[in-house]
């Protein structure tokens, strides 16, 4: 949880903990391209079996038309009868066609309801991530100017601790002269 990478980002440096948070989001965010990229794929599928459906309904009804327009000689009663069977199985195959259509297209619909759920909690953790990630370089600046803050005491304290023990020397020598006269 965010306990877990809250107490593995106080381990780290800043900019480690940057890096950590950018790489999160990084993956985060392929994770959704990858997920729209299926989303995509299964569309064009859905579309390219959608195609053939039609084509062969219209090249159904097109054998059909033209079978119920021709004459009654038995020559041309076979002749219609073999357009006939070739238009029932082409029926049939759309009908398959059409069951695995709506198969896909039930199966599509079913993912697609879990789709918005799921980008909406990518989204979440990537405005999440994204917080954090400002959090840590927020930190890491303070952290940066508490520690130059720290060495300017530092560099003060060592100069007046130097300037004080010259101070004393020059006393020194001073009462040394003083002492020997």
């Amino acid at each position: 949880g965010r306990k877990d990478e809250r107490a593995a980002l106080k381990n780290k440096t800043g900019q480690a903990a940057i890096q950590l948070t950018n790489e999160q989001l990084g993956d985060l965010k392929n994770r959704l391209n990858a997920h729209r990229h299926t989303n995509a794929t299964k569309m064009k599928q859905l579309e390219e079996l959608r195609t053939r459906y039609d084509l062969m309904v219209n090249e159904a009804e097109e054998a059909v038309q033209t079978d119920a327009g021709e004459s009654e000689t038995a020559a041309r009663l076979r002749q219609l009868e073999n357009r006939l069977d070739k238009a029932e199985l082409k029926c049939t195959e759309a009908v398959t066609i059409q069951r695995t259509y709506n198969q896909i297209k039930s199966h599509l619909i079913q993912e697609s309801l879990t789709y918005t759920n799921r980008l909406d909690a990518m989204s979440t953790q990537i405005r999440r991530t994204q917080q954090e990630l400002h959090e840590a370089q927020r930190s890491a600046l303070e952290a940066d100017l508490a520690q130059k803050n720290a060495k300017n005491e530092l560099k003060k304290s060592e100069d007046k601790v130097y300037r004080e023990r010259k101070e004393r020397e020059l006393r020194l020598n001073e009462l040394k002269s003083e002492a020997e006269e």
